[in-house]
């Protein structure tokens, strides 16, 4: 199933920022028959509570990001799956305070990174 994001409509149609494509709740069930699935989890796109199901509980977004990039409120979402095959999800509510970032930028290149960040939160 190639698209960028589930959508309001049926079918495919293109995506707000024209970019890319929406897929109704039909082509979810049309993908998870022939494939004989039962839940298809997707990420990379912000969404409130951290996880929202979409297409009769056959699809899924987790976004593990709260506070995305300083912009959004929106809660992080963890999926567990046990052997059982049954998700749960924990949920990292958004933090009321605004974090600053300082970086402080090496001098040289090191193996794993060239820059060293500092998270505080005030």
């Amino acid at each position: 199933m190639v698209g960028r994001g589930p959508g309001g409509t049926q079918g495919w149609a293109e995506n707000d920022r024209g970019i890319g494509f929406t897929f109704g709740p039909d082509i979810v069930e049309k993908f998870v028959e022939r494939h004989n699935f039962d839940l298809i989890c997707r990420a990379h796109q912000v969404v409130q509570d951290g996880y929202e199901f979409f297409a009769d509980m056959k699809l899924v977004t987790v976004f593990s990001a709260p506070n995305y990039c300083g912009q959004f409120d929106n809660a992080a979402g963890l999926m567990s799956v046990d052997e059982s095959l049954t998700c749960t999800f924990q949920i990292l509510k958004p933090s009321t305070k605004r974090p600053t970032i300082t970086a402080r930028i090496s001098s040289k290149l090191e193996s794993s990174s060239a820059a060293n960040l500092k998270l505080k939160n005030l």
